[in-house]
């Protein structure tokens, strides 16, 4: 696999998803920038978060919610997961 991801926040619960955490990883990780319309060009169609130190890999689906344009200097992407599971989180404190 190809980048790190990190959970940032656990989800409330929606129609769509139970229960699940929002993960932050680099934009250049899921596309490239599309500099004539200023946006990102999603190169990859799936997606998927595991863990490094599991000895046997489950490969979750993540879904897509955001990405930065990298010329502006956005190079972030977030990522939704689904899961029963408890996972532990690293909470962001933005500072303006």
């Amino acid at each position: 696999m190809t980048c790190t991801a990190t959970a940032f926040e656990k989800v409330k619960p929606t129609k769509d998803i139970k229960n699940g955490y929002l993960f932050v990883t680099a934009s250049h990780c899921v596309g490239e920038d599309d500099t004539q319309h200023e946006r990102v060009q999603v190169v990859k169609t799936n997606f998927y978060i595991t863990f490094d130190e599991a000895a046997d890999k489950k490969f979750r689906p993540a879904r897509l919610i955001a990405a930065g344009y990298q010329h502006r200097g956005d190079d972030f992407a977030i990522f939704e997961v689904d899961t029963d599971e408890i996972w532990p989180i690293t909470p962001w404190e933005i500072m303006l």
